[in-house]
């Protein structure tokens, strides 16, 4: 049963942040995937993930109380990836960086937001 809570559009909106975060890569040209895992290929991989987790969070969140939680997850994973991963040491690391806080935070507080009207439905 669905109720009047906007959950909905939260995870609209974490998932047009995963789908920026796939691309994201491209359109800054920070590194080349490789067989490292580097921001590139976090970036990626990651918001595959939150593309995922906020389509099913979108479609059946009711018997899915996990996204919300998976969300602000991969949210703080990713703002703090540029403290752990590769940066592909010659280039300019600089909108990488800006970029994966502003993003993994967007995804975070969204996630964290799901998370607890999702927990106020019950």
């Amino acid at each position: 049963m669905r109720s009047a809570v906007p959950i909905g559009p939260l995870c609209v909106a974490a998932f047009l942040l995963g789908i920026w975060l796939v691309l994201a890569p491209f359109a800054f040209g920070y590194g080349i995937a490789d067989a490292r895992l580097t921001l590139h290929s976090n970036d990626v991989l990651v918001g595959a993930a939150v593309v995922v987790v906020s389509v099913i969070g979108m479609m059946a969140l009711d018997e899915v109380p996990w996204t919300g939680p998976l969300l602000c997850l991969a949210g703080v994973w990713v703002a703090m990836a540029p403290f752990v991963l590769d940066h592909r040491g010659g280039t300019d690391a600089t909108a990488a960086v800006v970029n994966d806080w502003a993003v993994g935070g967007g995804i975070a507080v969204l996630g964290a937001a799901v998370a607890f009207l999702a927990h106020r439905l019950r």
